[in-house]
């Protein structure tokens, strides 16, 4: 999956802020008014469903598009060792634009956190 079609690929964009049975973890960047949430939860065969909604930054789209489509029906250890970074390579980011990389860490950690609790 390349930028483009990573930023129009609304399949696992969440549709419902109130999604039920999984936890929903919001990071908020008011520096430059971005936000993420990413809402999770784990099937009964203890595999990873992911979805998000972001706003802002068109990279931090694009990438958390491709993200959470790599991440769906993983396991909390698979998802534990995820690289990110792998992704600011896959579409070129900025170096300016790094940030947008720890909005998503940190999201994807609190989801982690959750789902290994559950």
């Amino acid at each position: 999956m390349n930028q483009k079609e990573a930023f129009f690929d609304t399949s696992h964009v969440m549709q419902d802020s109130s999604m039920e049975d999984g936890f929903i973890v919001e990071e908020v960047s008011s520096s430059n008014g971005m936000w993420l949430k990413l809402f999770s939860r784990l099937d009964e065969e203890g595999k990873s469903e992911l979805y998000y909604q972001v706003h802002g930054c068109p990279h931090l789209i694009s990438i958390t598009s491709m993200l959470i489509s790599d991440l769906q029906n993983k396991s909390v250890q698979e998802l534990e060792t995820q690289n990110i970074n792998e992704y600011a390579e896959i579409i070129n980011l900025p170096k300016t634009k790094q940030d947008r990389l720890f909005l998503l860490e940190d999201a994807l950690k609190g989801c982690i956190k959750h789902l290994k609790r559950a």
